[in-house]
């Protein structure tokens, strides 16, 4: 996600705590220029930074069994561009939600965020609505137990 923020000219606001201090200053000192980190943030706050945001960044090397930050972006409204890689391929809804960029491809994200503006936003809230909210859930669980009795 740096090496995309640094190819666009562009600051990356990131949210979080630093759990990995050695990892972390190696970044500093390859993408300093580039890093907005904003640490921890309360739940009102990251949504309003998911908010405002043009784009979430997902960009991550492991193949991930959910993400939660995906639906989260999602359900602030805000496209997430992702590597076609684990749990992404499933949730973000390719042209609709975002886009989905082979795995590990910058110049591919680059050019993702630059045509991001054509992703509706409206959309990327209803998606998240129709696959990760409370009532969406319960269809699910509910046609799992019809199914399992």
């Amino acid at each position: 996600a740096l090496a995309v923020a640094r190819a666009l000219g562009e600051r990356l606001a990131i949210a979080g705590e630093v759990d990995n201090d050695t990892y972390w200053q190696g970044l500093k000192t390859e993408f300093g220029a580039t890093i907005d980190h904003r640490g921890f943030l309360a739940t009102c706050d990251l949504q309003a930074l998911m908010g405002q945001a043009r784009a979430l960044l997902q960009t991550q090397k492991w193949h991930e069994a959910f993400g939660i930050v995906t639906a989260e972006a999602l359900a602030c409204g805000t496209p997430v561009i992702a590597y076609d890689r684990g749990a992404n391929s499933e949730l973000v809804a390719d042209g609709v939600s975002g886009r989905l960029v082979p795995a590990d491809d910058v110049a591919a994200a680059v050019a993702a965020v630059r045509a991001v503006a054509r992703i509706d936003r409206r959309a990327c809230r209803a998606e998240a609505e129709r696959r990760f909210s409370l009532a969406a859930y319960g269809k699910r669980l509910d046609a799992w137990l019809a199914g399992g009795r």
